[in-house]
């Protein structure tokens, strides 16, 4: 085999081995945007959690508060009435 078919002969696998590589870059390239896609999502998705806990809990500390003031109202009315027209509230 003389140098010309011999370069013949190898320049077709190196040709094909550099398309492999080429196409496996590429694969890693989209396999690294969707892992960044989904990363971005599950961030998201963490955050609407969170705030969403926390628009509970300022809600609960609303409704705790409504409750301690009704019960202060509570307490304030009962502490008007005569003795004799009181009665008990649970």
């Amino acid at each position: 085999m003389c140098a010309r078919e011999f370069a013949e002969a190898t320049e077709k696998p190196n040709e094909q081995a550099v398309q492999t590589a080429r196409d496996l870059e590429q694969a890693a390239v989209c396999a690294k945007n969707i892992a960044k896609v989904r990363a971005d999502a599950e961030s998201q998705a963490l955050k609407a959690a969170e705030d969403k806990i926390h628009a509970e809990a300022i809600v609960a500390v609303a409704f705790r508060k409504q409750i301690a003031e009704a019960k202060q109202a509570r307490d304030a009315t009962m502490s008007l009435l005569s003795p004799a027209n009181r009665f008990t509230l649970p």
